[in-house]
């Protein structure tokens, strides 16, 4: 009797050995599974920044060597990269308006794809649905020259905010300085993203636009001779729902962005 019930025993005791090991198991692939998921993410947007790029370029290969405007507050719709109307986190149409997004000058170089304009690891969504874009320009890039003929307003120029730096207007211009240190597109803070124009404040400490850090603190962007990758940002506020701008920017962040951004009016 004592025999058959310390086999009982060994026998119980064997079949919870084999349950924690499948627990274990399946705990580790579903761990793997989403590790591997936020990768695919991350890779998905990494192509997104680089089709961008890749029409900015064919842009400017139809225009003699112009940057496709930027796209600030107030710009008039038809002349810059993206709509410049407010993405917000209530109804504005800016939020889910792909036939916006896919009509404009710029769009037809991206193939009218509007879903490069979105990181697939921004999934918050405003009042009126999914929101469209995730990615904004940098503000020292794009222009619009008179000399061109074309559909757009021959008087809108975009603004430089950071007088004695450079805006990049041509692609030309990407060869005095080092392309591969100057992002053209870049992965803004959901909470920061408003137009198509990333801010970046040349002098004081801090970001008038966030960078995004959807990626586990990380976000994309794209370079001017056509790379793209990620950076993983110290400055990293939670997404609220919220409004954000000129917030403190870490050294580190601040230093490593604005060295990519532009160079001083005499280099």
């Amino acid at each position: 009797m004592r025999s058959s019930r310390a086999h009982s025993a060994f026998a119980l005791l064997e079949l919870l050995v084999v349950v924690a090991f499948v627990v274990l198991l399946a705990s580790l692939h579903l761990k793997a599974r989403g590790c591997g998921s936020a990768k695919a993410r991350l890779v998905e947007c990494l192509s997104n920044a680089r089709q961008l790029q890749h029409a900015a370029l064919l842009y400017a290969d139809d225009h003699e060597d112009v940057l496709p405007p930027n796209a600030p507050a107030g710009a008039p719709p038809s002349a810059v990269w993206v709509p410049s109307t407010y993405v917000n986190w209530q109804t504005s149409a800016a939020n889910t308006n792909a036939r916006a997004l896919t009509s404009t000058l710029f769009s037809q170089y991206a193939g009218r794809n509007f879903r490069i304009y979105k990181c697939p690891e921004d999934t918050q969504r405003a009042l009126n649905g999914d929101r469209l874009r995730s990615f904004s320009m940098n503000s020292q890039m794009g222009h619009n020259e008179t000399i061109l003929p074309g559909p757009f307003p021959l008087t809108y120029t975009p603004p430089n905010y950071n007088p004695g730096w450079r805006v990049f207007k041509r692609t030309t211009d990407f060869f005095t300085a080092d392309p591969a240190k100057l992002f053209v597109f870049i992965e803004e803070h959901p909470d920061s993203i408003n137009d198509g124009y990333f801010q970046v404040n040349m002098g004081a400490q801090d970001f008038p636009s966030v960078p995004g850090s959807n990626h586990d603190g990380a976000g994309t962007l794209s370079f001017a001779d056509g790379h793209v990758e990620p950076r993983a940002w110290e400055t990293r506020p939670p997404v609220k729902k919220i409004s954000i701008a000129n917030i403190s920017a870490s050294s580190n962040d601040w230093q490593w962005l604005t060295a990519r951004t532009t160079l001083p009016s005499g280099q």
